[in-house]
């Protein structure tokens, strides 16, 4: 069957071979190269209007609104007096007396960009989330810190232990091997506070993506550790999943240590401060000239005692709102869940744009809360951002 006359005509043309009883739908619909539903679709039409029903329709909507002339000058010339006010707010200084909207703020927001008076705000540089935040580079001792639990192994009394370990790369100096039951943010906090008065608090704290250092079922990869150490104004990095060669240093240092191998004296602490001093204090190290690392170590730059019970600051255009002890922030009136871990702690919203707030705990985005659900995403669309 030629489809060549015209789409009106060769829809009338297949419409009679429909009505000859000759053909089904899926055969016509294969001839005209469309879908069985596009068939009963001009059928429909054919059986209602005949041969007028071939015409295509308009697609344009039936009742469309357009706003009034006066109002676009009105809402173009609020924003040239008010230049810092949005779209939602102009629209309200529209309003009648009875408070009702000349337009949806969502329109104003499209007639000002049209105008070329949309101004795009300069973002925020993003840190992400911990787990997906990039390393700094470390510049020498004295600036990084890495953390790790060399995994776990049952001692001979039939005990779990995991070994705790914390090293500056920059010297390679060996600040911890503490023997945890478990390990827990409690467990691992006591040691990191212990480093931390002694040494003071490094940039940046390097770790891999488990537990305590990082959750991923918390915004933003928060845990209660790694939430103290945002709050220190610490920096964290996480090396990406199953590549524990990103943090090579600290790996060496564990087969060095031997600690496995140590089991039997571990939890008694002998091993500890014994390896820890002959690592630190006697043992050449060929990255070091064949120097040992205490002759290298710096301390870190920022004193502790001077960090504790600091509130964390946000830039003065931020939302700063307190998480309620439940987890739970209002937003737009609503009670939105983040974390837990989150609890009592200040957060800041930066509205990206008339649908979006980005909910930022210190420097680290947690996510977006959607104004039309209600909702928190982790990130946006492509077309979005």
């Amino acid at each position: 069957m030629p489809w060549s006359r015209g789409p009106v005509d060769d829809r009338i043309e297949m419409m009679r071979m429909w009505e000859s009883g000759f053909y089904t739908v899926v055969e016509l619909a294969g001839r005209a190269g469309v879908t069985r539903q596009c068939v009963h679709k001009w059928i429909r039409r054919w059986e209602a209007s005949g041969e007028a029903g071939m015409e295509e329709l308009s697609r344009a909507p039936l009742n469309p609104k357009r706003v009034d002339e006066q109002l676009v000058k009105r809402l173009v010339q609020l924003k040239g007096e008010y230049p810092d006010r949005g779209p939602e707010k102009l629209v309200a200084m529209m309003s009648d007396r009875e408070g009702k909207l000349p337009m949806a703020p969502s329109t104003a927001g499209k007639i000002l960009d049209a105008y070329g008076l949309v101004m795009r705000r300069k973002r925020r540089e993003r840190v992400g989330p911990p787990s997906s935040a990039p390393r700094r580079p470390i510049p020498g001792p004295g600036h990084t810190l890495t953390a790790d639990h060399q995994g776990y192994f049952r001692l001979g009394n039939g005990q779990y232990c995991y070994p705790l370990t914390l090293v500056d790369p920059g010297s390679r100096y060996l600040y911890a091997i503490d023997a945890q039951a478990r390990p827990t943010a409690q467990a691992a906090w006591k040691v990191f506070e212990r480093v931390f008065s002694e040494f003071g608090v490094p940039d940046q704290i390097l770790t891999d993506n488990g537990v305590p250092f990082c959750s991923a079922r918390s915004l933003g990869g928060l845990t209660e550790l790694s939430k103290r150490w945002v709050k220190l104004g610490i920096h964290i990095a996480r090396i990406d999943p199953g590549r524990p060669q990103q943090n090579s240093v600290h790996e060496r240092i564990h087969r060095t240590l031997g600690i496995e191998a140590q089991r039997t004296h571990l939890l008694q602490g002998r091993f500890n401060e014994g390896k820890r001093y002959d690592y630190n204090w006697l043992r050449p190290h060929k990255s070091l000239d064949l120097r040992p690392p205490a002759e290298r170590l710096t301390p870190f730059r920022r004193s502790y005692a001077s960090l504790r019970g600091v509130e964390l600051e946000y830039p003065p255009h931020f939302q700063v709102r307190r998480v309620h002890p439940n987890g739970e922030l209002n937003i737009d009136g609503r009670r939105v869940y983040l974390s837990g871990v989150l609890a009592h702690e200040l957060v800041g919203l930066d509205q990206v744009d008339d649908h979006y707030i980005e909910i930022y705990f210190g420097p680290i985005t947690l996510g977006f809360y959607d104004r039309r659900t209600g909702c928190i995403v982790k990130d946006l669309l492509p077309a979005e951002k």
